[in-house]
This record gives structure tokens, C-alpha cells and sequence, in this order.
């Protein structure tokens, strides 16, 4: 009898330095009716994927394990490159894309199947960086190294892969450490147990989380069984959990985002103050220099305020004698004014005077033109002419 383990596949997956990822899920290929009925079997499915240095994946090899529950044989449908029995050594029939075993005597079967590497998806995708003291190195250089060893792990989501493998999958990402060949381990954010000589060191992500670890070993000489990567869904009463944690993370987010953009636009009033204080320093810097200048010519400045006080002392000595001008012409004026007052009232008594000749003159015309002037009207006429001169 040929028997495979599941403990010899983990083995070979761990080997050197490649990397092993473990997918891991639980698959019920039919539930059990409440009522009579054909029984169906139970499958545990275990998916195991080898990756290169880097973290792409280069072997894939899914593992069950059947319970027949009383059925004959089990059907699997699955487009494998190999099929292995773990368990007897009964041949499975294949054809059309399906494998089917008989039922097993002695328990519980497992088989092995073989994948092609590019039609497996996995929830996160991942990519390793290994640095030598702070250098970029390549993997194949870093066995054997001497110096602190570091490998940055970032774990990205797969948005290919089914809805309930996003929301309900969780990573954890172990690397275990010879502590008897590394005399320092620093990994942050991480959580360490003890196994022997070894050291594990233990990071995890929730369903849809990216991750990017760190890991920084001293050591002189670099030797590494790997990193397990092991992507399984969370339990029932996790599930919950889990949902309410991505809702206060996904408020938490918008929350933050929000905040953010308030922050900007703070950070845009602040860089606007910033200019306009500048345009205010470059102000006040004028002033103080025109502040500097007055300063330094407030003598000549005062000098010249002595000069004119005296030239306008000066001035009004000056003017002091035209002033007394100024008064004896204005009393001038004031009797000129009086005496054309008085010659404009003359004046109007002989327009009055003037009119009144002028009417005796018509007079006269008219009698010299018929009668004689009596000697009453030359008397009146006399007397007028002596009034108006």
C-alpha cells in the first residue's frame, strides 16, 4: 500500500527558501437534507501553492479529504494535470473532466491533485523585496549572507476572485526564525511566538485589508525554511465581527478622508496667510527702511524747519510796514467809496433836474413857434439851469 501525508507535501512546499502558501477552506459539496434522502459526501478541501522567491506562484496542488457517508464512491469535478491517491492504491476513474474514487474501507480518503499555476487565484496577491544592510539584493545572493537581512512582504488584495473570498478570508503570514543562527529579530507590528529554537513571527489581515511587513534579521549567516502564507475563512461568530469591523473601518475611512480635506483646505488658508504675511513683511520692511532714512536726515531735516521759521520771521518784518500801507489804502478806498456815494447821488438829482429842463425846453420850442415867452417862464427856466449846474 502506497500512502502519502500531508506532512511530507508541507515539507517539500517549505524547502530552501521558497516561499509556501497554504489556502485553506472548508467545502460542503452537498448538506444533508432534515428529511429522507441520498446521502452525500463531505469534503475538506486544502489548497497548497508554491511560490518563487518573489511571491508568484509556481506550483499548485489541492488536497481533500472525503467522508463517503455511506455512498459508494465520490465524483470530484476539476481540471487537474495529476491526480495522486493518498490513501490505497485504487486507481480513480477520469474522464470528461471528472475524477471519481470508490469508497474507501478504511476511513477517511484523501487524493492529491495538480494544477496548473496560472489558473489558480488566490485572495492577495504578493510581492517579496529582500535588502542586504539597506541594499535592494536579489534572493539568489541573500542565502548564506552575513549582515541584517531584511524582506518587505506586501499583500494585496485580489479583486478577481469571488465576492465571499474578499469579504471572508483572512491571512496570516508566518516566518519562523533559528534563533540559534540569528542574534536579532525586529519585525514591527507583529505578534512572536516561541517553538522550540525556533522564533514565529506572525502577521495577519482582515478580509479585503492590504498588508505590507517588515521583517529585519541579524545574522551571520542567512539561512530561511520560508513564509507560510495560510488564507482562511473566518468563523461564523468572526464573520460578524468582521463585518462590524469593516464598517467602523470603512467609516473611519470616510471620516478620515473627510478630515483630510478639511485639513487641506486649512492648509490652503494657512499658505494663503503665509502670503499675505509676506506681502505684509515686504510692507512693513519699506517702512522701517523709510523710518531708517527719515532718521538718519532727521537733523538736516530740523535744520531746514530752523530756516524757514526764520525766513518766514523774516518775511513778516517784511510785510509789517506793508501792512500798515495795506490799512492807510483800505481808509483810502472807504472815503472814495463815500465820495462816489455822494457824486451818485448828485448825479441822480440832476437826471431829475435834466428831465424836468428837458420838458420846459419843448415848452419853449412850441411858444417861440407862435407867442411870445412871457417873463415868467424865462424866470423858471433860469432858475432850473442854475439848479442843475
Amino acid at each position: 500500500m502506497k500512502k502519502h501525508s500531508v506532512q511530507k507535501i508541507m515539507k517539500k512546499t517549505a524547502a530552501y527558501t521558497v516561499l509556501a502558501s497554504c489556502l485553506t477552506t472548508n467545502i460542503l459539496v452537498a448538506p444533508m437534507t432534515a428529511y429522507a434522502g441520498a446521502a452525500t459526501a463531505d469534503v475538506d478541501e486544502t489548497m497548497y501553492l508554491n511560490l518563487d522567491y518573489y511571491g508568484n506562484v509556481s506550483d499548485a496542488n489541492v488536497v481533500k479529504g472525503i467522508d463517503f457517508n455511506g455512498t459508494s464512491s465520490y465524483t470530484d469535478f476539476g481540471d487537474y494535470l495529476k491526480i495522486t491517491n493518498m490513501t490505497d492504491e485504487q486507481r480513480p476513474e477520469i474522464k470528461n473532466g471528472s475524477v471519481t474514487f470508490e469508497k474507501n474501507k478504511n476511513g477517511k480518503f484523501f487524493f492529491q491533485g495538480e494544477l496548473k499555476p496560472d489558473s489558480v487565484k488566490a485572495p492577495w496577491t504578493f510581492d517579496i523585496t529582500y535588502k542586504l544592510n539597506g541594499v535592494v539584493t536579489d534572493a539568489d545572493k541573500i542565502a548564506g549572507a552575513s549582515g541584517l537581512v531584511e524582506m518587505d512582504i506586501d499583500c494585496t488584495p485580489n479583486k478577481s476572485v469571488s465576492k465571499y473570498m474578499q469579504d471572508n478570508m483572512m491571512l496570516f503570514v508566518a516566518i519562523p526564525v533559528d534563533i540559534q543562527k540569528c542574534y536579532s529579530v525586529d519585525a514591527p507590528e507583529s505578534q512572536t511566538m516561541t517553538l522550540g529554537q525556533y522564533t514565529g513571527v506572525v502577521f495577519t489581515a482582515l478580509p479585503g485589508q492590504e498588508g505590507h511587513f517588515q521583517v529585519r534579521l541579524g545574522t551571520d549567516k542567512f539561512e530561511s525554511i520560508g513564509v507560510i502564507f495560510a488564507m482562511t475563512p473566518g468563523t461564523v461568530g468572526a464573520l460578524n465581527k468582521i463585518k462590524d469591523i469593516k464598517d467602523i473601518k470603512d467609516d473611519f475611512r470616510d471620516d478620515t478622508n473627510a478630515m483630510l480635506d478639511d485639513f487641506d483646505d486649512m492648509l490652503d488658508d494657512v499658505t494663503n496667510v503665509s502670503a499675505q504675511l509676506k506681502i505684509t513683511n515686504k510692507i512693513l520692511e519699506e517702512l522701517q527702511s523709510g523710518k531708517n532714512k527719515i532718521h538718519s536726515n532727521a537733523q538736516v531735516i530740523f535744520d531746514g524747519n530752523d530756516v524757514a521759521i526764520q525766513d518766514l520771521r523774516d518775511l513778516n518784518g517784511t510785510l509789517e510796514p506793508l501792512n500798515e500801507d495795506l490799512k492807510t489804502s483800505q481808509w483810502m478806498v472807504y472815503d472814495i467809496n463815500q465820495n462816489l456815494n455822494t457824486l451818485d447821488s448828485d448825479l441822480m438829482d440832476s437826471s431829475s433836474k435834466l428831465k424836468s429842463l428837458n420838458t420846459k425846453l419843448k415848452r419853449l420850442g412850441s411858444s417861440m413857434s407862435g407867442t411870445s415867452i412871457d417873463n415868467l417862464q424865462i424866470q423858471d427856466m433860469s432858475s432850473e439851469i442854475k439848479g442843475v449846474t
